[in-house]
């Protein structure tokens, strides 16, 4: 569960259950509906309970860049509210489905990688990889091969119609570049390197 504006929340781990039909899930409908779900007749096909065993704090990585929850908070509130604080197209789109019920927001970005991490993972495969390659050219092709796992594992987040647009949303195009030239780094500077042992030992 996360702030939408603040980009803090919870993350919550239990044992869940799936109600998809009978009395429960009518009475659920019917409770969102006298909620102000006026279509939750029609949107709502499951309802899904979790027995909470277990809560921990969550912070967006967009925190990398913001100074503090004040700064982040005014951020939001002027993307979505403008300059002069007036309702414009960009609340109606984004903010009053959500505000129509009391559902849970969750974010795209908070199950994401953080840039920095991103940038730290993809420094040290490439570095890593390049060190390693001094002593086994074969060394390197293994870090090679790890980072064009995680490389495949971050496009297919990247370009999931379900998801990739909301990542631009809410982390805008930078996003979308940066993981690619850390991804090159990470993949080039031990292939360089495994290039040049090989030629040495031929």
């Amino acid at each position: 569960m996360v702030d939408h504006f603040v980009r803090k929340g919870y993350r919550f781990k239990g044992t869940a259950h799936v109600i998809d039909a009978g009395p429960d899930l009518a009475h659920y409908i019917k409770f969102f509906s006298n909620r102000g779900m006026l279509d939750a007749p029609s949107r709502i096909r499951a309802i899904v309970i979790v027995q909470v065993s277990e809560a921990r704090p969550l912070i967006s990585p967009g925190y990398d860049t913001m100074p503090d929850e004040a700064s982040m908070r005014a951020y939001w509130t002027k993307y979505y509210l403008g300059d002069n604080g007036r309702y414009n197209k960009r609340l109606q789109r984004y903010i009053a489905p959500i505000m129509s019920a009391p559902a849970f927001l969750f974010e795209v970005m908070d199950k994401e990688p953080s840039v920095l991490l991103v940038w730290a993972v993809s420094l040290l495969l490439g570095v890593g990889g390049l060190l390693l390659s001094r002593y086994k050219y074969w060394l390197a092709l293994v870090v090679v091969a790890i980072a064009l796992i995680l490389v495949w594992a971050q496009v297919s987040e990247l370009h999931d119609p379900s998801v990739g647009p909301n990542i631009v949303r809410e982390a805008g195009y930078s996003y979308l570049v940066q993981p690619y030239v850390a991804s090159a780094i990470a993949i080039v500077l031990p292939s360089v390197g495994a290039f040049m042992r090989w030629r040495r030992g031929a």
